[in-house]
């Protein structure tokens, strides 16, 4: 509704005319979403990209995503299957689409109409395209432009990541490409009107506010669906300047520990896909991410999958044990009745069984955070038999 908003030149994050706009849509009114709940939280650049759905009826657009949705996988696993190396009929090559499609995140972003998959499909195939020895680094950097407008931190890790291995071009065209985005969008609703920035703003400081929907308190039912850090630490930290700061911290640890064992100019496609494991693990346990982001996981999945044919392969059966609860649906129902025990019988337990409960119900989290640290061990330990 959002996107149809800003296709009629309508401040998208108005919640008062989003309802109306429902209902001309053909939405049903019984499915009509909560927008005090759930508030308008995408950038403008978002809209833009998504501006074609708003030309149709609502069912007629959930259908059309929903499909553009799927279909982008294609070329994110021949992105993924090319950034390996691997065969269109191999073992690897159907190895990868059983656990790419096995992952929940996957299932999740098409039934929730969530933009994560094709930003991530975009993300992909720019990040093989900066792999090529005849780079083609404008076009990586439009791709990786779009990405970042569908759903910025998707994205952000692995901008910061060109910048830093001085990959000007792809830094150049990525930001033009946004610029210009930016641009389309101000110009639709108008130079005249800026209210927009302010009910933006707002929406974000309700959402990840104190009781927002992505406050990351443990007594919030909605913060068990975060994959970032925030969730379990802040029932140790309740500072949130802190707490940033901590996670931060964290991530830039590991980020230095890293960079210690592979060059971030490194030509080798073994070690570019550990490099982009990495950061989008980090990616995920630091920034503000919900469970159907973690569709990132395709990109450790493909080193999974690489690892398996060589010396690593009970490595790689180690890492894959660490993420399987991203393919278990079943585990989330179990973390969400172990959130309920904690809070209905925290005033009785003890201390150790509060932290064991803790654990149980933020296992994405915890989950991703060890896999981080078993990628790092994995990149020290190549370095040692590579001399």
């Amino acid at each position: 509704m959002a996107a149809k908003a800003w296709v009629q030149g309508i401040n998208p994050y108005d919640h008062t005319l989003l309802p109306k706009l429902w209902e001309e849509k053909g939405g049903e009114p019984e499915n009509l979403p909560n927008f005090n709940l759930t508030p308008s939280l995408y950038p403008i650049t978002t809209y833009v990209i998504l501006s074609p759905l708003g030309l149709f009826k609502w069912y007629q657009a959930k259908y059309i995503f929903s499909t553009v949705n799927l279909l982008s996988f294609i070329p994110m696993y021949f992105a993924l299957l090319l950034l390996i190396r691997g065969h269109l009929f191999g073992w690897q090559a159907i190895l990868l689409l059983a656990l790419s499609l096995a992952l929940c995140p996957f299932t999740e972003s098409i039934l929730l109409g969530q933009p994560a998959l094709l930003a991530a499909s975009l993300l992909m195939v720019s990040l093989w395209i900066s792999t090529l020895e005849s780079r083609r680094d404008i076009l990586s950097g439009v791709l990786l432009a779009l990405s970042l407008s569908l759903k910025p931190q998707i994205g952000i890790i692995f901008f910061i990541y060109f910048g830093f291995s001085r990959r000007w071009a792809i830094i150049t065209s990525c930001f033009s490409a946004i610029i210009i985005v930016i641009l389309i969008g101000i110009l639709r609703i108008g130079l005249d009107d800026f209210h927009w920035i302010n009910g933006w703003m707002g929406n974000l400081q309700i959402a990840f506010g104190s009781g927002g929907v992505n406050d990351p308190i443990i007594s919030n039912r909605y913060a068990i669906f975060l994959t970032n850090l925030h969730y379990p630490l802040h029932n140790l930290i309740s500072n949130k300047f802190f707490l940033n700061c901590a996670i931060i911290a964290i991530a830039l640890i590991e980020i230095l520990i890293f960079r210690n064992y592979v060059n971030i100019n490194t030509n080798n496609y073994c070690d570019n896909l550990l490099y982009f494991s990495v950061l989008s693990i980090i990616n995920l346990i630091a920034f503000y991410h919900r469970h159907q982001d973690a569709i990132l996981l395709v990109i450790p999945l493909s080193l999974i999958v690489l690892l398996l044919g060589t010396r690593y392969k009970y490595y790689a059966l180690l890492l894959l044990f660490t993420i399987s609860p991203f393919m278990n649906p079943l585990m989330l129902g179990f973390a969400i009745k172990s959130r309920e025990y904690y809070l209905n019988h925290c005033a009785l337990m003890v201390w150790h069984k509060k932290i064991f409960l803790l654990c149980l119900s933020s296992y994405q989290c915890l989950s991703l955070f060890i896999f981080s640290v078993l990628l790092i061990y994995l990149a020290a330990i190549r370095t040692h038999d590579t001399g």
